[in-house]
Protein backbone atom coordinates (compact mmCIF):
# COMPACT_ATOMS: atom_id res chain seq x y z
CA UNK A 1 0.00 0.00 0.00
CA UNK A 2 1.25 3.58 -0.77
CA UNK A 3 1.02 6.02 1.47
CA UNK A 4 -1.52 9.02 0.89
CA UNK A 5 0.20 12.52 -0.16
CA UNK A 6 -0.25 15.19 2.17
CA UNK A 7 -1.91 18.56 0.76
CA UNK A 8 0.32 21.97 0.66
CA UNK A 9 -1.89 23.58 3.12
CA UNK A 10 -4.73 22.45 5.56
CA UNK A 11 -8.37 22.03 4.74
CA UNK A 12 -10.24 24.15 6.74
CA UNK A 13 -9.79 27.34 8.94
CA UNK A 14 -6.60 26.53 10.18
CA UNK A 15 -5.03 25.87 7.23
CA UNK A 16 -6.82 29.25 5.20
CA UNK A 17 -5.68 31.18 8.20
CA UNK A 18 -2.10 29.66 7.76
CA UNK A 19 -1.65 30.78 3.89
CA UNK A 20 -2.84 34.19 4.90
CA UNK A 21 -0.39 34.91 7.77
CA UNK A 22 2.31 33.46 4.80
CA UNK A 23 1.69 35.30 2.67
CA UNK A 24 0.23 38.97 4.11
CA UNK A 25 2.63 41.62 3.04
CA UNK A 26 2.07 44.74 5.28
CA UNK A 27 3.34 47.13 2.50
CA UNK A 28 0.24 46.41 0.11
CA UNK A 29 -1.76 45.90 3.22
CA UNK A 30 -1.01 49.19 4.65
CA UNK A 31 -1.76 51.21 1.12
CA UNK A 32 -5.03 48.90 0.76
CA UNK A 33 -5.98 50.31 4.35
CA UNK A 34 -4.29 54.03 4.79
CA UNK A 35 -2.51 54.42 2.26
CA UNK A 36 0.77 55.40 3.17
CA UNK A 37 3.08 53.74 6.14
CA UNK A 38 2.30 57.62 8.00
CA UNK A 39 -1.21 57.31 8.29
CA UNK A 40 -0.33 53.58 9.92
CA UNK A 41 1.94 55.40 12.38
CA UNK A 42 -0.88 58.44 12.90
CA UNK A 43 -3.43 54.96 13.78
CA UNK A 44 -0.89 54.06 15.92
CA UNK A 45 -0.46 56.85 17.66
CA UNK A 46 -4.31 57.70 18.28
CA UNK A 47 -4.54 54.18 19.56
CA UNK A 48 -1.88 54.77 22.04
CA UNK A 49 -3.01 57.94 22.96
CA UNK A 50 -6.83 56.14 23.33
CA UNK A 51 -5.53 53.38 25.07
CA UNK A 52 -3.42 55.55 27.25
CA UNK A 53 -6.69 57.28 28.48
CA UNK A 54 -8.23 54.26 29.17
CA UNK A 55 -6.27 52.57 31.08
CA UNK A 56 -5.31 55.61 33.01
CA UNK A 57 -9.23 56.83 32.89
CA UNK A 58 -9.93 53.27 35.02
CA UNK A 59 -6.41 53.26 37.57
CA UNK A 60 -7.21 56.84 38.97
CA UNK A 61 -10.98 58.12 38.02
CA UNK A 62 -12.42 57.35 41.47
CA UNK A 63 -9.25 59.36 43.40
CA UNK A 64 -10.04 62.56 40.62
CA UNK A 65 -13.81 62.35 40.88
CA UNK A 66 -13.08 62.51 44.63
CA UNK A 67 -10.75 65.72 44.99
CA UNK A 68 -13.11 67.53 42.21
CA UNK A 69 -15.95 66.65 43.93
CA UNK A 70 -14.83 67.75 47.11
CA UNK A 71 -13.80 71.15 45.54
CA UNK A 72 -16.80 71.91 44.22
CA UNK A 73 -18.62 71.31 47.69
CA UNK A 74 -16.09 73.13 49.64
CA UNK A 75 -16.32 75.78 46.77
CA UNK A 76 -20.38 76.13 46.74
CA UNK A 77 -20.46 75.86 50.53
CA UNK A 78 -17.95 79.00 50.85
CA UNK A 79 -20.07 80.89 48.13
CA UNK A 80 -23.17 80.15 50.30
CA UNK A 81 -22.31 81.65 53.68
CA UNK A 82 -20.84 84.57 52.04
CA UNK A 83 -16.78 83.64 52.39
CA UNK A 84 -15.99 83.57 48.64
CA UNK A 85 -18.13 85.24 45.67
CA UNK A 86 -17.82 83.96 42.61
CA UNK A 87 -18.22 86.47 39.97
CA UNK A 88 -19.39 84.72 36.79
CA UNK A 89 -19.12 86.98 33.86
CA UNK A 90 -15.46 86.77 34.84
CA UNK A 91 -15.42 83.29 34.91
CA UNK A 92 -17.16 82.56 31.52
CA UNK A 93 -14.01 85.05 30.32
CA UNK A 94 -11.20 82.86 31.65
CA UNK A 95 -12.90 79.64 30.36
CA UNK A 96 -13.52 81.50 26.84
CA UNK A 97 -17.13 80.02 26.67
CA UNK A 98 -18.84 83.14 25.78
CA UNK A 99 -21.94 81.85 24.36
CA UNK A 100 -23.74 78.95 23.78
CA UNK A 101 -23.68 79.41 20.27
CA UNK A 102 -19.68 79.39 20.51
CA UNK A 103 -20.08 76.06 22.27
CA UNK A 104 -22.13 74.75 19.32
CA UNK A 105 -20.05 75.62 16.69
CA UNK A 106 -16.69 74.21 18.29
CA UNK A 107 -18.46 70.92 18.97
CA UNK A 108 -19.90 70.72 14.96
CA UNK A 109 -16.37 71.62 14.44
CA UNK A 110 -15.03 68.45 16.60
CA UNK A 111 -17.53 66.13 14.80
CA UNK A 112 -17.30 67.43 11.37
CA UNK A 113 -13.13 66.67 11.79
CA UNK A 114 -13.91 62.71 12.85
CA UNK A 115 -16.44 62.57 10.15
CA UNK A 116 -13.51 63.33 7.94
CA UNK A 117 -10.81 61.23 10.40
CA UNK A 118 -13.44 57.98 11.00
CA UNK A 119 -10.44 55.33 10.73
CA UNK A 120 -8.51 57.45 13.49
CA UNK A 121 -11.14 58.30 15.71
CA UNK A 122 -12.19 54.35 15.82
CA UNK A 123 -8.48 53.30 16.51
CA UNK A 124 -8.60 56.12 19.41
CA UNK A 125 -11.71 54.45 20.45
CA UNK A 126 -10.77 51.02 20.52
CA UNK A 127 -7.94 51.89 21.88
CA UNK A 128 -9.64 53.22 25.09
CA UNK A 129 -12.08 50.15 25.19
CA UNK A 130 -9.01 48.14 25.46
CA UNK A 131 -7.13 50.04 27.83
CA UNK A 132 -10.17 50.60 29.73
CA UNK A 133 -10.52 46.68 30.13
CA UNK A 134 -6.62 46.14 30.89
CA UNK A 135 -6.73 48.82 33.91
Amino acid sequence: MTPVPKPAVEPGLVGALKQKVSSFNFDSWSKDIAGSSSHIFQIGIAFAAGFSLGFLFKKYFKSAFIAVAASVLVLAILHHSGAVTIQWPVVKQQVGVSSPEHVQSLLAGVVAWARTHVVLCLSAVGGCFIGYKLG
